[in-house]
């Protein structure tokens, strides 16, 4: 027997093992030598395998778990869009503005076509407005909501506890009075922030995500526009008692003290706006965000390196002396091409209450204030001065505009930049007045020459100014004399220069740049109107128009863009000193 018929027998008796099999696959079909598969190699190839389809079931299982755990209803937060429940609609009509001339009416009517979705066989709309965000009001409607005193011992825990038995739904909105679109260029997409005035503020913040699974709302910022409770009387900021959930626990005297038929004080934030960059690809692509603090009565500049809040602007040139005076209720923050800061402030300029003066003031090259350290930020609320040595650039702030009312509403426009659209509401005994005015804003030029140093020091000037438009109460169905109708972010601007102002509580008015004219109207029809009094309106850049009430975030689809802020013009810091000293002269 040779040596390879001893062999053969022997491998017949062994039992098949993965050895065996691969001593046999050694050899091809037709006999020649192959090299082996290693075990090893084999094992990783099925694991390799396997590995391709392990992101599939660990997305499923994350579909799953937001399924299951949001149910989200009307806000559909964090829910597949296609799959979840609808948003609350509102019955929304378009009205085509009045005209005596029917190619007028035929140009509103493709105006208006050209900026919202709608049928071709009526003015319907298409895309209706949507509730993304409601929240239960911060003070009772109806009087249904148990009014607790000090004495009661389960005051407390009836209003922190909503998931007790108390038929109260916890409010997480209290006053919202404006909203700004943030671009973040690390996630390849932008955001929305709401500013909310009641109480000491909170900055929320919704996006939809960049997927198919919506983000929702979360809390951008805690306690937003009071922390010290210097510059509030009492010197205690009101507490932010609603959803406690999110918050830090309360002192339970702060939940007896609060009387739910009353209306929440505004102490927060009333607008907000990204800090813009020099060549930057979008006007509102910026780290840092300018926020107008009504509790501590300033403007600020959050860093987004360091989190310092950096004081911009805390006093102002006093009209009725040669003073200077604390901001009251700083509001309406925009940036000019140049980097300089406009703003209004709203204050009492003698003891009648029923009087206010409103103001619009410019911070020229805001935003080359430097910023502060982050140590220094508690102690630069009591700060009357922008720098811990007590500097302040007062020769810095100029007035552009003053007149008796509310400012309510700004929108810069014009080929230059130069034209600046202001609302004002005035009251008397019969009613308000709402009175949008057109301001020509001065030249500005940094050439080293005569010619400039005469534009310099009329620069952002209002040389001119005309009324716009002008709409009172008694032509709105719904009006309100409160107050706080006269307050909020009521004016934008779209890419073509048509203005959205917010006329009657419910109902926003279309306005041709050219001369005023009533382009249309879009009318928010509701029982319940003033749940729907408007707040704001603003432009995202995902391709909707926000509005906000106190206590939702509304939008609708538009074919149209707000218009945008050019980047390339902001002053370079190396010129201002040469600006300043020209401008002493």
């Amino acid at each position: 027997m040779t040596a390879g018929e001893v062999r053969r027998r022997k491998n017949k008796q062994q039992p098949v093992n993965e050895t065996s099999i691969a001593a046999v696959d050694e050899y091809n079909k037709n006999g020649e030598r192959q090299h082996p598969m290693n075990h090893r190699t084999s094992t990783t190839f099925t694991h390799s395998r396997y590995d391709e389809y392990a992101w599939f079931v660990v997305f499923l299982l994350a579909v799953t778990y937001f399924i299951v755990t949001r149910s989200g209803g009307g806000n559909r937060n964090g829910l597949l869009s296609k799959f979840s429940e609808p948003y609350q609609v509102i019955d929304t009509s378009i009205v085509v503005g009045v005209s005596d001339n029917d190619n007028d009416r035929i140009k509103n009517e493709d105006v208006l076509r050209g900026i919202f979705y709608i049928q071709k066989a009526s003015m319907s709309l298409l895309r209706p407005l949507e509730v993304i965000i409601s929240s239960p009001p911060d003070f009772s409607h109806n009087n249904t909501t148990k009014v607790c005193s000090s004495a009661e011992a389960s005051c407390s825990s009836t209003f922190i506890d909503p998931g007790q038995n108390s038929g109260y739904e916890t409010p997480f909105l209290s006053h919202v009075l404006s909203s700004t679109w943030v671009h973040d260029s690390e996630l390849g997409r932008g955001y929305l922030l709401i500013a909310d005035t009641g109480r000491s503020g909170r900055i929320w913040r919704w996006e939809v995500g960049g997927g198919p699974i919506t983000i929702g709302r979360s809390l951008h910022m805690e306690n937003s526009g009071c922390r010290s409770g210097l510059w509030v009387d009492g010197g205690k900021c009101p507490g932010n008692l609603f959803n406690v959930k999110d918050t830090e626990k309360v002192e339970e005297q702060d939940h007896a003290s609060i009387d739910r038929n009353e209306l929440p004080s505004l102490m927060g934030t009333a607008s907000i706006i990204t800090e813009l960059q020099r060549d930057a690809e979008r006007s509102t692509e910026g780290k840092n965000l300018v926020v107008a603090e009504w509790g501590e009565r300033r403007i600020i500049r959050v860093e987004g390196e360091t989190g310092a809040r950096t004081p911009l602007v805390t006093m102002l040139p006093s009209p009725d002396s040669n003073g200077l005076r604390r901001l009251y209720r700083p509001n309406h923050l925009m940036y000019t091409p140049f980097g300089d800061l406009l703003f209004s402030d709203s204050y009492n300029g003698s003891d009648d209450r029923s009087k206010p003066v409103a103001a619009i003031y410019r911070l020229r090259d805001a935003v080359h204030v430097p910023a502060i350290p982050v140590e220094q930020s508690r102690d630069a609320h009591n700060w009357t001065h922008t720098t811990a040595n007590g500097q302040m650039e007062s020769d810095s702030i100029d007035t552009i505009f003053q007149i008796d009312g509310w400012i309510d509403g700004m929108a810069l426009s014009g080929s230059d930049h130069s034209t600046l659209f202001v609302s004002v509401v005035t009251e008397s005994e019969s009613g308000w007045t709402k009175r949008i005015y057109k301001l020509t804003l001065g030249s500005d030029d940094y050439d080293d020459n005569d010619q400039s140093k005469q534009a310099s020091a009329s620069r952002d000037k209002a040389a001119h100014n005309e009324l716009f438009y002008s709409i009172a109460s008694n032509e709105c169905e719904y009006s309100n004399k409160s107050h706080r109708l006269f307050i909020g972010s009521k004016l934008a601007i779209d890419e073509h220069g048509t203005l959205y102002s917010v006329a009657c509580p419910s109902s926003l008015v279309l306005l041709s740049h050219h001369d005023g004219h009533v382009i249309g109207k879009l009318i928010l029809d509701a029982d319940d109107y003033h749940s729907l009094a408007i707040s704001s309106v603003n432009f995202g850049e995902d391709g909707y128009i926000y509005l906000t009430t106190s206590e939702k975030l509304m939008r609708i689809q538009a074919r149209v863009k707000g218009r945008s802020i050019p980047t390339n013009m902001v002053v370079p810091s190396s010129k201002i000193g040469r600006r300043d000293k020209r401008d002493k002269q």
